[in-house]
């Protein structure tokens, strides 16, 4: 481990660690590929990993042209079922800093439904403001129809979900004498707007659709429906890594308690709460390789077999676990249920209990 500034640069940060250690992972451990965020994907670090013969998956960044190109561009029809939690799929190959490599497109289901969402509260937020904006259009006046077009356009291009629609032009004719005018009367001539608001239902679908894809870069072979299934499960691993170190900022850690200043003091506390999510993690491994190995459960917190538990609900479990000191100085494990027994048994931890 290492403490970083927190100002560092993800993308030299990543580099740097590929050109001191990429090496010797591979040679030493075993190393096959590097997998991380849209930070990695930059032609220096890409070539850093080609120079150490490692494999690569990386999320590509949505400010390179390319993936802009391709999001416009691809249509529902391009997509394949991909049978893993609502996921599609498309395959491209690419060169990017020289490199030859392979895309593949992902959309997701919940992604769409999460967009979804969030968008009809931009909708409904932008709705409010452009019913009042078209009150005061249709009550100004234009002494031109190519002035009142020009507005009406103009007003239509300020927002994003909306649109105007059956656009009329009312001419008014106003005369300085009161009465009935005579055939030399000239008056004057304004003109108003007449329109419907309405959602603009292909741009909101368009955009559901294009935020809810992703691409992933791999130096790896990816065209078939399992080579891409691997990828996407491969990438998504991620989030197992991420989810240990959420305990560092947990409140119920004693850690969350102690303030220190100096960078030396606050570098030996993370060697030390990482070692403890090293062995925390290693642990878990045990369980969950051990509980599938056997075809053993144990409930998880509502009460339901499981054979994937995390660590931190099994020590839940063993909270009610009591050892009492007799007088005669023998000791007894007090609440030790068989679940409690199993587990034990499978990490080869009972004799603590006995």
């Amino acid at each position: 481990m290492q403490a970083l500034d927190g100002n560092s640069n993800d993308s030299e940060t990543f580099r740097k660690v590929i050109q001191d250690f990429g090496s010797q992972l591979s040679a030493e451990d075993g190393l096959d590929t590097i997998v991380a965020d849209s930070k990695l994907y930059s032609a220096e670090t890409l070539k850093a990993l080609k120079d150490c013969k490692l494999n690569w998956i990386s999320r590509v960044p949505g400010t390179l042209e390319a993936v802009r190109t391709i999001l416009d561009e691809i249509r529902p029809q391009n997509l394949r079922p991909l049978g893993q939690e609502g996921y599609s799929y498309a395959c491209y190959s690419y060169e990017y800093a020289d490199i030859a490599q392979n895309w593949v497109v992902y959309r997701s289901e919940s992604a769409a439904q999460r967009e979804t969402e969030s968008l009809q509260r931009q909708v409904a937020k932008e709705g409010a403001t452009t019913e009042k904006e078209l009150a005061k259009l249709v009550r100004e006046r234009f002494h031109c129809q190519e002035d009142a077009n020009a507005a009406a356009e103009k007003c239509g291009k300020k927002w994003k979900w909306h649109k105007l629609s059956n656009i009329k032009l009312v001419a008014h004719t106003e005369y300085e004498r009161s009465g009935r005018p005579s055939a030399s009367d000239q008056g004057k001539t304004s003109y108003t707007i007449e329109a419907d608001l309405l959602q603009d239902t292909q741009a909101f679908d368009n955009e559901v659709f294009r935020k809810s894809m992703f691409i992933l870069a791999t130096n790896k072979h990816a065209d078939t429906k399992n080579e891409c299934a691997a990828l996407l499960s491969a990438y998504k691993e991620q989030n197992q890594v991420e989810k240990g170190f959420r305990f560092i900022k947990d409140p119920s850690i004693v850690a969350s308690s102690f303030y220190v200043q100096k960078p030396e003091r606050v570098e030996a506390l993370m060697f030390v709460m990482t070692t403890c999510l090293a062995v925390y993690s290693i642990l878990e491994y045990r369980i969950r390789q051990s509980l599938q190995k056997t075809g053993t459960t144990v409930p998880d917190q509502k009460g339901k077999p499981t054979s994937n538990p995390t660590a931190w609900w099994v020590f839940q479990l063993f909270v009610d676990i009591h050892v009492l000191n007799l007088p005669d100085g023998q000791r007894v494990v007090m609440n030790l249920k068989p679940v409690h027994r199993d587990v034990l048994t499978l990490l080869s931890y009972q004799n603590y209990y006995s």
